[in-house]
Protein backbone atom coordinates (compact mmCIF):
# COMPACT_ATOMS: atom_id res chain seq x y z
CA UNK A 1 0.00 0.00 0.00
CA UNK A 2 2.87 2.31 0.89
CA UNK A 3 4.52 1.81 -2.52
CA UNK A 4 1.21 2.18 -4.35
CA UNK A 5 0.63 5.61 -2.78
CA UNK A 6 4.17 6.75 -3.73
CA UNK A 7 3.70 5.46 -7.27
CA UNK A 8 0.41 7.33 -7.67
CA UNK A 9 1.99 10.51 -6.27
CA UNK A 10 5.00 10.29 -8.63
CA UNK A 11 2.69 9.56 -11.55
CA UNK A 12 0.54 12.61 -10.70
CA UNK A 13 3.64 14.83 -10.60
CA UNK A 14 4.84 13.61 -13.99
CA UNK A 15 1.42 14.02 -15.54
CA UNK A 16 1.20 17.55 -14.14
CA UNK A 17 4.58 18.41 -15.64
CA UNK A 18 3.42 17.14 -18.99
CA UNK A 19 0.57 19.66 -19.28
CA UNK A 20 1.22 22.12 -22.07
CA UNK A 21 0.38 25.69 -21.15
CA UNK A 22 2.74 27.01 -23.81
CA UNK A 23 1.29 29.89 -25.73
CA UNK A 24 -1.23 30.78 -23.06
CA UNK A 25 0.67 33.89 -21.97
CA UNK A 26 1.95 34.63 -25.46
CA UNK A 27 -1.47 35.38 -26.91
CA UNK A 28 -2.11 38.97 -27.89
CA UNK A 29 -5.16 40.24 -25.99
CA UNK A 30 -8.20 41.22 -27.98
CA UNK A 31 -8.46 45.00 -28.00
CA UNK A 32 -11.65 47.00 -28.28
CA UNK A 33 -11.24 50.08 -30.42
CA UNK A 34 -12.05 53.50 -28.95
CA UNK A 35 -11.57 57.18 -29.75
CA UNK A 36 -10.41 59.89 -27.37
CA UNK A 37 -13.18 62.50 -27.35
CA UNK A 38 -12.13 64.79 -24.50
CA UNK A 39 -10.34 64.97 -21.17
CA UNK A 40 -10.84 66.59 -17.78
CA UNK A 41 -8.30 68.02 -15.35
CA UNK A 42 -8.39 67.67 -11.57
CA UNK A 43 -6.21 68.98 -8.73
CA UNK A 44 -5.44 66.30 -6.12
CA UNK A 45 -4.04 66.61 -2.63
CA UNK A 46 -1.57 63.84 -1.71
CA UNK A 47 -1.07 64.73 1.97
CA UNK A 48 -2.99 61.73 3.29
CA UNK A 49 -2.99 58.00 2.74
CA UNK A 50 -4.16 58.37 -0.84
CA UNK A 51 -4.76 61.32 -3.19
CA UNK A 52 -8.08 63.13 -2.79
CA UNK A 53 -9.80 65.90 -4.75
CA UNK A 54 -8.44 69.29 -3.68
CA UNK A 55 -10.51 71.81 -1.75
CA UNK A 56 -10.69 75.50 -2.51
CA UNK A 57 -8.32 76.14 0.41
CA UNK A 58 -5.38 75.02 -1.70
CA UNK A 59 -2.70 72.36 -1.50
CA UNK A 60 0.79 72.16 -0.06
CA UNK A 61 3.25 72.52 -2.93
CA UNK A 62 4.90 69.20 -2.06
CA UNK A 63 1.57 67.32 -2.16
CA UNK A 64 0.18 68.45 -5.54
CA UNK A 65 -0.94 65.91 -8.15
CA UNK A 66 -2.51 66.70 -11.52
CA UNK A 67 -5.02 64.05 -12.64
CA UNK A 68 -5.99 63.83 -16.30
CA UNK A 69 -9.21 61.88 -16.94
CA UNK A 70 -9.29 60.58 -20.51
CA UNK A 71 -12.79 60.42 -21.99
CA UNK A 72 -13.44 58.03 -24.86
CA UNK A 73 -16.43 57.04 -26.94
CA UNK A 74 -16.40 53.64 -25.15
CA UNK A 75 -17.08 52.82 -21.53
CA UNK A 76 -13.80 51.55 -20.10
CA UNK A 77 -13.98 48.37 -18.06
CA UNK A 78 -12.03 47.62 -14.88
CA UNK A 79 -11.80 44.00 -16.00
CA UNK A 80 -8.12 43.19 -16.60
CA UNK A 81 -9.02 40.87 -19.47
CA UNK A 82 -10.69 43.61 -21.47
CA UNK A 83 -8.37 46.16 -23.05
CA UNK A 84 -9.15 49.22 -25.12
CA UNK A 85 -6.92 50.67 -27.82
CA UNK A 86 -7.10 54.27 -28.97
CA UNK A 87 -7.52 54.52 -32.74
CA UNK A 88 -5.55 57.78 -32.62
CA UNK A 89 -3.00 57.41 -29.82
CA UNK A 90 -1.56 60.20 -27.69
CA UNK A 91 1.99 60.95 -28.81
CA UNK A 92 2.67 64.01 -26.69
CA UNK A 93 1.44 65.48 -23.41
CA UNK A 94 2.43 69.10 -22.78
CA UNK A 95 1.90 71.14 -19.63
CA UNK A 96 2.47 74.89 -19.76
CA UNK A 97 2.18 77.32 -16.88
CA UNK A 98 -0.37 80.13 -17.10
CA UNK A 99 1.28 82.00 -14.19
CA UNK A 100 4.94 82.29 -13.26
CA UNK A 101 5.77 78.88 -11.83
CA UNK A 102 9.09 79.81 -10.23
CA UNK A 103 12.20 81.76 -11.25
CA UNK A 104 13.18 79.06 -13.76
CA UNK A 105 9.73 78.78 -15.38
CA UNK A 106 8.10 82.10 -16.37
CA UNK A 107 4.55 82.52 -17.76
CA UNK A 108 3.97 80.16 -20.71
CA UNK A 109 6.93 77.89 -19.93
CA UNK A 110 6.81 74.16 -20.59
CA UNK A 111 6.67 72.59 -17.14
CA UNK A 112 6.08 68.95 -18.16
CA UNK A 113 9.58 68.03 -16.86
CA UNK A 114 8.45 69.29 -13.43
CA UNK A 115 6.00 66.36 -13.17
CA UNK A 116 6.53 62.63 -12.89
CA UNK A 117 4.21 59.63 -13.14
CA UNK A 118 2.58 58.99 -9.78
CA UNK A 119 3.29 55.41 -8.66
CA UNK A 120 0.71 53.04 -10.15
CA UNK A 121 -1.14 52.36 -6.93
CA UNK A 122 -4.37 54.14 -7.76
CA UNK A 123 -7.42 52.80 -9.56
CA UNK A 124 -7.57 53.06 -13.37
CA UNK A 125 -4.04 54.48 -13.56
CA UNK A 126 -2.10 54.64 -16.81
CA UNK A 127 1.32 56.21 -17.12
CA UNK A 128 2.46 59.00 -19.41
CA UNK A 129 5.37 57.56 -21.35
CA UNK A 130 5.24 60.08 -24.20
CA UNK A 131 8.41 61.77 -22.92
CA UNK A 132 10.24 58.52 -23.70
CA UNK A 133 8.87 58.53 -27.25
CA UNK A 134 6.11 55.99 -26.59
CA UNK A 135 2.48 56.39 -27.59
CA UNK A 136 -0.39 56.12 -25.13
CA UNK A 137 -2.77 53.87 -27.00
CA UNK A 138 -3.45 50.82 -24.81
CA UNK A 139 -6.07 51.91 -22.30
CA UNK A 140 -5.93 49.59 -19.30
CA UNK A 141 -7.23 52.55 -17.32
CA UNK A 142 -8.50 56.05 -18.00
CA UNK A 143 -6.60 58.34 -15.64
CA UNK A 144 -3.09 59.79 -15.78
CA UNK A 145 -1.69 60.88 -12.41
CA UNK A 146 1.24 63.32 -12.51
CA UNK A 147 2.97 64.27 -9.27
CA UNK A 148 4.72 67.61 -9.02
CA UNK A 149 8.42 67.11 -8.35
CA UNK A 150 9.65 70.70 -8.77
CA UNK A 151 8.63 73.17 -6.09
CA UNK A 152 6.74 76.19 -7.46
CA UNK A 153 6.59 79.59 -5.83
CA UNK A 154 3.72 79.94 -3.38
CA UNK A 155 0.57 81.44 -4.81
CA UNK A 156 -2.16 80.98 -7.40
CA UNK A 157 -1.33 78.56 -10.22
CA UNK A 158 -3.06 77.35 -13.37
CA UNK A 159 -1.81 75.05 -16.12
CA UNK A 160 -2.62 74.45 -19.79
CA UNK A 161 -2.52 70.77 -20.78
CA UNK A 162 -2.27 69.82 -24.46
CA UNK A 163 -2.68 66.27 -25.74
CA UNK A 164 -1.28 65.73 -29.24
CA UNK A 165 -2.68 62.72 -31.10
CA UNK A 166 -0.88 60.64 -33.73
CA UNK A 167 -3.02 62.28 -36.45
CA UNK A 168 -1.69 65.71 -35.40
CA UNK A 169 -4.96 66.76 -33.73
CA UNK A 170 -4.49 68.67 -30.47
CA UNK A 171 -6.89 68.88 -27.55
CA UNK A 172 -6.22 71.63 -24.98
CA UNK A 173 -7.66 72.39 -21.55
CA UNK A 174 -6.77 74.74 -18.71
CA UNK A 175 -6.98 73.83 -15.04
CA UNK A 176 -9.00 75.91 -12.67
CA UNK A 177 -6.71 78.16 -10.60
CA UNK A 178 -5.41 76.54 -7.40
CA UNK A 179 -3.44 77.97 -4.50
CA UNK A 180 -0.19 76.11 -3.85
CA UNK A 181 1.35 77.05 -0.50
Amino acid sequence: MKYLLRTILVLAVFLGMGCDCEGYWDEEPEYKSCKLTDFQLHHLNNEGIEPIEATSAGIKKEAYILRIDLITDSLLSNNNYSFYKLEDGIIKLDINTINTFNQDYPVGADIRPCFTNYPGTVEQDIGDYTQKGDTIDIMTGSKIYLALRTIPQAGLHSFKVTLTLASGKKIEKETTPIVLY
